[in-house]
């Protein structure tokens, strides 16, 4: 069941960007290879670590998270053309590219983390996705 619905979401990603690539297919390429090269470093960052101090990071990410949120909901009474809209806008915006590039250190560590620390006669496995 798993890998049709992974087979569903890829089909579904193809139909959509199909067209992007025909498009405005330089831009896309630009940001793709951007994006694989920023989760790249960070990833490898997070691998390289000499101990596993990014695990620790789950409460505050969840308190960042927390804050980027409220600040989006508060753009609604906020909006762009005050000066208040404006800072609440860049917070969860570098905030939030902040918080998820954490995000991404504690994920990593995490799954190597459980990798690591798997019992041999466990019986599910391995599995990654569902930890």
């Amino acid at each position: 069941m798993k890998q049709v619905c992974w087979i569903l979401n890829v089909s579904l990603m193809g139909i959509t960007l199909a067209p992007m690539c025909y498009y405005g297919g330089a831009i896309l390429i630009q940001a793709y290879l951007m994006t694989c090269g920023i989760i790249t470093g960070l990833s490898t960052i997070a691998f390289c670590a000499p101990d596993k101090s990014f695990l620790r990071w789950s409460a505050p990410l969840a308190m960042a998270l927390g804050c980027c949120m409220a600040a989006a909901l508060s753009t609604f009474w906020f909006p762009a053309g005050l000066r208040m809209g404006y800072d609440l806008i860049s917070l969860y915006f570098y905030g939030g590219l902040i918080a998820f590039s954490s995000l991404l250190f504690y994920d990593t560590e995490k799954i190597i983390f459980l990798a690591e620390h798997m019992e041999d006669n466990d019986p599910v496995g391995w599995d990654p996705i569902n930890t």
